[in-house]
């Protein structure tokens, strides 16, 4: 059931990483009925794992996110923060920008607007806080899977549960037409 004087949209999340979690949110549905998934590309250069998830995301938007009016992707870092501290490394960061790269121009080629989020940003709004002293990044990753559990949102691992938050963030802060 609809709600009334409310605008309604139909987000495509992503939760871009080796394991790509993707959520659909229909934000006039119920819950429970988002539907979660992963697609996985682990083998190859980054430019081969661009071509496959490419690959996997054309087919997922022309078949069961076809309904989509917008790709939210979380936002892949763009300079290397704390290189050395354990944080991210220059191969898996140019590896994650060709990946949402591919997703980026597969939503263009199915006429789909895409908005990127920073982490923070979309944490801040689904979890209700973006930065706790002393959390990990596995903490986030529980926080996530336990707020879709109380939200009765199937979830399969964290990288869905991550793609539930973006998509969240997609319908609450993006005009959906």
């Amino acid at each position: 059931m609809r709600r009334r004087g409310a605008e309604m949209a139909v987000i495509l999340g992503f939760d871009i990483a080796a394991t790509t979690g993707w959520a659909l949110y229909d934000s006039g549905r119920p819950l429970a009925e988002i539907t979660t998934g992963l697609l996985k590309c682990d083998s190859g250069t980054p430019e081969q794992k661009a071509a496959e998830m490419g690959k996997m995301a054309h087919l997922l938007l022309s078949g069961a996110a076809k309904a989509a009016d917008k790709v939210v992707i979380e936002e892949p870092l763009r300079v290397i923060v704390g290189y050395g501290g354990g944080r991210i490394n220059p191969a898996t960061m140019a590896s994650l920008n060709a990946l949402a790269g591919a997703v980026c121009a597969v939503a263009a080629l199915h006429g789909k607007p895409v908005i990127t989020v920073p982490v923070a940003t979309w944490r801040k709004g689904f979890l209700g806080f973006a930065r706790k002293k002393g959390m990990a990044a596995k903490d986030y990753k529980r926080a996530c899977m336990e707020r879709c559990r109380l939200l009765g949102i199937s979830v399969a691992r964290h990288d869905a549960a991550d793609a539930v938050g973006v998509a969240f963030y997609g319908a609450a802060n993006v005009n959906p037409r």
